[in-house]
């Protein structure tokens, strides 16, 4: 009994978010990526859990401008998981004030995969399978234009990486130039992946 209560315990653990941010989302980069605009300053947010296609990639554009009509100059609740290699912080947003979880909601719509190396709510899945069977969103492409994120990137090594550098890199540029300042606190890592996989997400 008491093993089974500790289990329980860590499990909670591991999925309680490391910090909540509020405050309105000023940009969209992608289909899963975006600035939050809070009280300290602008925040780069990384969608937990979900990886939207790259830019080269069928579909990119269609993602990104999703996500933008969900929440571009709306009101959002992130709860964060960790932070990636790129200094953006991991999170599961929330639209206010519907609370409507826009992770999910993409997967829903068919905008976005679930990122298998990083789900830690397996409900998503059942989520994609339906998007998948009624055809929605990406998954209406012809199944040869239908390549999983992860693996467009494995494939094109160079492209994906040098974009990704520069977007960030621009994007700092940019918030310095206009004072504007990112936060840089740390931020407890919460994750449930194996030794075998790398500490952060890579896109």
């Amino acid at each position: 009994m008491c093993c089974a209560l500790l289990l329980v315990a860590n499990a909670v653990q591991a999925d309680a978010p490391a910090r909540v941010l509020t405050g309105y989302v000023s940009r969209v980069m992608d289909g899963d990526s975006l600035v939050l605009r809070s009280a300290g300053g602008d925040i780069e947010l990384r969608l937990a859990e979900i990886d939207t296609p790259e830019k080269g990639q069928p579909y990119a554009e269609n993602s990104r401008r999703a996500l933008q009509g969900m929440l571009l100059g709306r009101r959002i609740r992130a709860e964060v998981l960790e932070r990636d290699r790129y200094g953006r912080e991991v999170a599961r947003v929330y639209r206010l004030p519907e609370e409507l979880w826009v992770n999910e909601e993409l997967v829903r719509r068919g905008h976005a995969w679930v990122y298998r190396r990083y789900v830690r709510d397996p409900h998503l899945y059942e989520v994609e399978r339906e998007a998948r069977e009624q055809g929605r969103g990406l998954w209406a492409l012809p199944e040869a234009e239908r390549e999983a994120p992860w693996k467009w990137r494995k494939a094109h090594p160079g492209p994906a990486r040098r974009d990704q550098a520069a977007s960030i890199s621009s994007r700092r540029s940019s918030s310095n130039g206009s004072r504007t300042i990112v936060h840089r606190s740390g931020v407890a890592a919460a994750s449930r992946r194996s030794a075998a996989e790398p500490p952060s997400h890579t896109a």
